[in-house]
């Protein structure tokens, strides 16, 4: 068993060094030495770094996806919910912590929310013969929280394409009245089950995305992402979407950040050692560079070095290091971000640059094109910022890799979907 270094959960409620103090970089000076026993990968420069198109994750993703989908386009809903229930039940989930209950359920309403985007795009009111449907199957397999909590998502979905075409970067201050009504039909739909009762992360994940439309959500939010993650502890995508809600933008106030995030890292300290505290402030850092400021620099640095020694995958990897050296780099932060702020941007970015130089052994384009991982929110990426996020990914990967000190891959394809690219 791997040994991993001694940890005291209690330390992360005494604040450290902020990011503008003197502190020891987020990894150590200096090529760290492979360690046989650390289970991190070591490899020398210019050996080949293979790109990677497609996981067992991805393929088992999409053939979960087309599921829903078909299930729903021969209105088997019953056959849909009990699947969506026993697989979301089972926790079966793929290194990017996408479940493959929550990508059936995806697949179940992307026809309607496709068909909602369209609509909406040409100036028509989203698909109202369509919806009532839905709303039918709800009511005809109401004891089957499956089919509620995809329909609910799907209303959801729909309500946040009523208030434009890209993802949204904060709870809406004045929403619409198809906004509200939407979201007032998925609660209705949810309030009809309770996630801790059914052993359901994806009703408590649902749960959570309800508080846009709640403006008192301040006040139920640190209690539905509790119940959420201790559902699903060991899923860093609820920790990313806890950091984005807790920013001033969508329910937290001064201070509520950081403050949760410890105490996030104290609860689940024998998961993630201090990592939890670092996925939390990776999901608000994707969406408000201004939030860096109060960010721990140290306990950042140790948050990223726990999740590597126990998620030594390359997802991880490269999740951490696209985060880094993508997201983080100083020259892409906005003109009046603050100097400590500038200054835990450039330790992240250091971090991303040694992390992928060592450890990295294959490259995720699709992770690479969207290192915020902006899509996780699960409102359904539409189709402009679908198109958005491809046109980026060579751009992005091309900088990444100049920033790496390497040519950049050549064009994707082959029968196994693997390139060589040399680091």
């Amino acid at each position: 068993m791997r040994r991993l270094s001694p940890f005291n959960p209690l330390s992360l409620l005494a604040p450290r060094n902020r990011a503008g103090e003197a502190g020891a970089g987020i990894l150590p000076e200096g090529r760290p030495v492979a360690n046989s026993g650390s289970g991190l990968h070591s490899r020398r420069l210019g050996a080949p770094l293979p790109l990677v198109t497609a996981t067992r994750a991805d393929t088992a993703r999409a053939a979960a996806f087309r599921k829903g989908r078909d299930l729903a386009r021969q209105d088997r809903w019953e056959v849909l919910g009990d699947l969506i229930r026993r697989t979301d039940q089972a926790r079966d989930i793929g290194a990017d912590g996408f479940s493959q209950a929550v990508a059936m359920a995806a697949g179940a309403r992307s026809d309607i929310e496709l068909a909602a985007r369209k609509a909406k795009a040409e100036g028509h009111a989203p698909c109202p013969a369509a919806i009532a449907e839905l709303d039918d199957m709800a009511d005809a397999n109401a004891a089957c929280w499956g089919v509620a909590v995809t329909i609910a998502l799907a209303h959801m979905a729909i309500g946040w394409s009523h208030l434009g075409p890209r993802l949204p970067q904060s709870r809406p201050i004045r929403p619409d009245a198809a906004f509200a009504a939407h979201f007032g039909r998925a609660a209705d739909l949810i309030d009809r089950f309770h996630a801790v009762e059914e052993n359901s992360p994806l009703l408590a994940a649902a749960q959570c995305r309800l508080l846009a439309a709640d403006d008192h959500g301040i006040n139920r939010l640190a209690e539905d992402y509790a119940d959420l993650i201790d559902l699903d502890p060991g899923n860093p995508s609820h920790l990313r979407a806890f950091g984005r809600d807790l920013l001033p933008g969508w329910h937290g106030g001064p201070g509520d950040l950081d403050r949760q995030a410890r105490e996030t890292a104290v609860r689940l300290a024998d998961i993630w050692g201090a990592g939890a505290y670092g996925w939390v402030w990776m999901g608000a850092l994707a969406h408000d560079p201004y939030a860096a400021e109060s960010c721990d620099a140290d306990l950042m640095d140790k948050a990223l070095q726990d999740i590597l020694a126990r998620r030594p995958d390359q997802y991880t990897i490269n999740a951490i290091s696209a985060f880094c050296l993508v997201g983080m780099v100083p020259d892409a932060a906005p003109g009046d971000l603050s100097l400590p702020a500038r200054r835990l941007r450039g330790r992240l970015a250091e971090a991303g640059q040694k992390i992928a130089a060592t450890q990295l052994t294959g490259l995720h384009p699709a992770i690479w094109a969207d290192p915020f991982q902006r899509a996780e929110c699960g409102w359904g990426a539409p189709d402009a910022a679908a198109r958005e996020r491809a046109g980026r990914r060579a751009r992005e990967l091309t900088s990444a890799c100049r920033r790496l000190g390497t040519p950049p891959p050549a064009p994707m394809g082959g029968a196994g979907g693997r390139s060589a690219l040399r680091l």
